[in-house]
């Protein structure tokens, strides 16, 4: 049985923990009533369970709901067409992701969407309004994995997207109506690897996929601590047993280097200079890497106002939610439950 209240019910299914949300209706203008989550650490069962007493419905085998995930397979890539009409001859988009965005038509699941307003691409719109394009997809098999995971937690997925682009439209949209001139890089670190985007209010300008993750940390912990067992270090990296405030910079070094490599060549290359960083998926044990990293880069921790974030869309947000500070921890999966097309209709109207 699917449980299918009114209310609505949002999820975020990342690497390190599943937040979820309940909404007091399934379409917009609604509030955002409730927020929680679990780490990942926990199993399936443990996490259906979670999410049964959240919605309190524990007769209900599925919670219906609209969820974001984050494969690392996933893969973005900006392009500017030089000549637009090109767009409509046929397979020329196709050579695009196979040739250049090094994308599989066969085994990825793909998306051609405008970089700016985030409309997937139109043959019947104009050409020359869509020549910045960004191209996101994803392995089939890991997102069916997902999938299967997402339904192991008891959320039947309505509808289930990459969760980093409804973050990219949001904080495109914010800096937009909040007059955020300068460029803003957001990185979504994982293990292995760390997504880095830069965005302006104009559109998505810079997405590429860096070589180094939190396990780029383990040499450093080994060799400044005496820890020869990777796995032991990997756990006092994700335990709150020890402040590593003080040596952040150090245990950060490779990263900051494959950042700053990216976010110079795109500073000369546009003559811009980044004006703020932002940290998405980031585990709360973790706080310390958001300051390090804006500190090393000498940027300032982009601050979202997310009340003012989500007005636009016709979502408020519980003052309770507000008021208790895990509004912080919220930014992607408010993110999901944005509607950009009722949005800009809005702005049209007015």
């Amino acid at each position: 049985m699917l449980s299918a209240k009114s209310k609505g019910f949002f999820a975020e299914v990342s690497r390190f923990k599943v937040a979820v949300a309940a909404t007091s209706s399934l379409k917009t203008p609604f509030v955002v009533e409730k927020y929680s989550e679990i780490s990942t650490d926990k199993s399936p069962e443990e996490i259906k369970e979670f999410i049964s007493e959240f919605v309190g419905d524990k007769s209900q085998r599925y919670t219906m709901g609209n969820v974001s995930v984050y494969p690392g397979s996933r893969l973005f890539f900006r392009h500017s067409v030089d000549a637009p009409a090109r767009m409509k001859d046929s397979g020329f988009l196709e050579e695009i992701i196979r040739s250049q965005a090094g994308m599989d038509l066969g085994s990825n699941s793909v998306v051609v969407l405008n970089s700016g307003d985030g409309m997937p691409f139109d043959p019947a719109r104009s050409l020359a309004a869509q020549r910045e394009l960004l191209i996101a997809g994803a392995g089939i098999g890991e997102l069916r994995e997902l999938q299967n995971r997402v339904l192991s937690y008891g959320i039947y997925p309505v509808r289930m997207e990459i969760g980093s682009l409804p973050l990219l439209g949001a904080v495109i949209g914010y800096a937009k109506r909040n007059q955020i001139k300068r460029p803003i890089l957001i990185l979504e670190i994982d293990t292995r690897t760390t997504a880095l985007y830069v965005v302006t209010h104009e559109r998505v300008d810079l997405c590429r996929t860096v070589p180094a993750g939190f396990d780029s940390m383990l040499p450093v912990i080994s060799s400044e601590l005496g820890v020869k067992d990777e796995q032991s270090a990997r756990g006092m990296i994700y335990s709150n047993t020890f402040d590593f405030t003080e040596l952040g910079q150090k245990l950060l070094t490779r990263l900051l280097k494959e950042i700053r490599s990216s976010t110079g060549f795109y500073e000369v290359q546009t003559g811009q200079s980044i004006g703020g960083v932002m940290l998405n998926l980031l585990p709360p044990n973790l706080e310390w890497v958001r300051s390090s990293i804006s500190k090393s880069l000498g940027l300032e921790t982009l601050k979202i106002d997310v009340t003012k974030m989500m007005a636009p869309y016709g979502i408020t947000i519980s003052p309770q939610l507000v008021g208790d500070g895990q509004i912080s921890q919220m930014t992607g999966l408010l993110a999901l439950m944005m509607n950009h097309e009722r949005q800009t209709e809005a702005q049209t109207a007015t």
